[in-house]
């Protein structure tokens, strides 16, 4: 991956915290693209050490794993991330909706919801993307749809996007 990770992994005592800074630093072949976001995971794991005095004690231990997801954006991206989701073009695809993402950044959804109440299983359209969302049994083509998203802080936004034919 064309970053660095630093301060090199090491020990952390007991109470104490560490802060990790992340440095894009392209290497040759491995650069992201410069015309839209990209998607990656930050994966932590903190596996703690072994008690010293562990012998005839029963210990029950956890190792933790955070999994962070990083939007690289590069510099020069036409537009802006607060406006992906009210430029996203909702269409009619059978018994299905089909989204596509004409922009450069990624839209998270929190909900896709049909105006009966009932709602969709989506997560996240990619920049230049298109997602088909079927509809559950029995629910009509919506003229418009309701959906929240979640923008750089991960705060939830309402939105409404007609549906076209």
């Amino acid at each position: 991956m064309p970053f660095v990770v630093t301060p090199t992994t090491r020990r952390i005592d007991a109470g104490a915290s560490q802060a990790y800074r992340l440095t894009y630093a392209p290497m040759a072949g491995a650069a992201l693209p410069a015309d839209r976001e990209s998607l990656l995971y930050f994966n932590l794991l903190d596996i703690p050490p072994k008690p010293d005095d562990m012998e005839g004690r029963n210990v029950l231990q956890f190792a933790m794993r955070t999994r962070i997801k990083l939007f690289y954006r590069p510099a020069g991206l036409v537009g802006n991330a607060q406006d992906a989701a009210a430029a996203l073009l909702w269409t009619r695809e059978g018994d299905a909706l089909r989204i596509r993402n004409p922009t450069s950044y990624h839209v998270t959804f929190s909900t896709v919801t049909l105006p009966d109440g009932r709602t969709l299983d989506a997560d996240m359209i990619a920049p230049g993307a298109e997602m088909r969302l079927a509809l559950p049994d029995g629910a009509t083509m919506p003229a418009s749809i309701a959906f929240q998203w979640l923008d750089d802080y991960g705060t939830p936004r309402d939105a409404q996007a007609r549906v076209q034919l």
